[in-house]
């Protein structure tokens, strides 16, 4: 019998790709999507932020769950887009953002996931990845993960 584990994100391209991966490497682990749009507080610490969200997953959840918050940094600006990636996303676009880099420029994605099996018991891991920035002419990426068009790792 499988594991039922619940990934709390409104986001269907995180889902799918959290889906492939766990599909490839645990078999055993029954995945389903919590549609939950967790509030933000508001920090550029991005683990304080993880960690809240984990705590206001669980309150809804009450079953084992992973929750992410994940941010592209573009290196020539101090923390920036950062913990404010989602907003400059909205408030931006896809042209807007191509204002903001220049080809070559170097970036990189951090995330922070979050497994929580208990209200007490979270287990935090982080993952970087390093790459340089791209100006495509047309957006050609999954509307719900803009940033993949403009990162190359």
């Amino acid at each position: 019998m499988k594991r039922e584990l619940y990934y709390v994100t409104t986001n269907p391209g995180k889902f799918a790709e959290i889906s492939r991966f766990l599909y490839a490497n645990a078999p055993e682990i029954e995945l389903k999507q919590y549609s939950a749009d967790i509030e933000e507080i508001q920090s550029f610490d991005q683990q304080a932020i993880a960690i809240d969200k984990a705590k206001k997953a669980w309150a809804l959840v009450q079953k084992p769950l992973l929750i992410d918050d994940a941010a592209i940094y573009f290196d020539a600006y101090n923390k920036f887009p950062g913990t404010l990636t989602k907003f400059v996303t909205h408030g931006l676009g896809f042209e807007g953002i191509k204002r903001l880099i220049d080809p070559g420029m170097l970036a990189h994605f951090l995330l922070h996931m979050i497994y929580v099996q208990a209200p007490d018991e979270l287990h935090i891991f982080q993952g970087m990845c390093k790459g340089t920035l791209i100006k495509p002419d047309v957006f050609s990426g999954h509307p719900q993960l803009p940033y993949d068009a403009f990162f190359c790792s």
